[in-house]
């Protein structure tokens, strides 16, 4: 049981990347923090491998040219510009990690999925009722001159958001629900939502 619980951590921890996305850097940092701390627990406690491809040395390369370009750049001088290029680094060991537990089935991406959906058919929805009944699920304000942008208030990335839930919920229902016709249909509806949600939002993608 305490083993069970102990594989489930990562899964839950990197099923809520989605939701903290919208929730603000500090929020999105500290997930990532967490996840990396209890990834590496979990590779550690049952001594995975760790895959070091031609792959992976490509990319920790890329991340080692990068932090010596900044410092070089900034005269051989710790600042907060190569405080930031050393703070990158965290991004390639969410990729290991990921790639180490993924690779021994020790996490499980359908969480990670389901909640990107539901999060993206949330904002997408809550455009909707901005748009046909000036209000919204969050009484979030925002100017539907400018888009609407649901939980983001000022921030114009709600269209940038559904866009980035989108792959998610295809995979999520061409991998997990494949053949069935009732999911098919649920799939084309939500496409559909999703699309007209983005161009809705009228706001950046990125």
């Amino acid at each position: 049981m305490i083993a069970k619980i102990h594989n489930s951590i990562p899964s839950i921890i990197f099923a809520l990347l989605p939701v903290s996305l919208i929730s603000g850097s500090l929020i999105i940092n500290l997930n990532i923090l967490i996840f990396i701390f209890f990834g590496i627990l979990a590779i550690y406690k049952d001594e995975l491998k760790i895959n070091f491809s031609l792959a992976n040395k490509c990319i920790f390369a890329f991340f080692l040219v990068m932090f010596v370009s900044t410092f070089y750049n900034q005269d051989f001088q710790f600042n907060e510009y190569t405080l930031k290029s050393i703070f990158l680094f965290r991004f390639l060991l969410i990729y290991i990690i990921f790639e180490t537990l993924y690779k021994h089935q020790k996490i499980n991406i359908r969480w990670f999925y389901i909640i990107s959906s539901i999060l993206g058919l949330i904002i997408a929805m809550d455009i909707f009722l901005h748009l046909f009944f000036d209000s919204n699920l969050f009484s979030i304000e925002s100017d539907p001159y400018f888009g609407f942008n649901s939980l983001f208030g000022e921030e114009k990335v709600a269209g940038g958001d559904i866009f980035f839930t989108l792959p998610f919920t295809l995979v999520l229902f061409l991998k997990f629900f494949e053949n069935n016709i009732k999911f098919n249909i649920l799939e084309t509806v939500l496409l559909y939502i999703f699309i007209a949600g983005i161009f809705i939002s009228a706001n950046k993608m990125s």
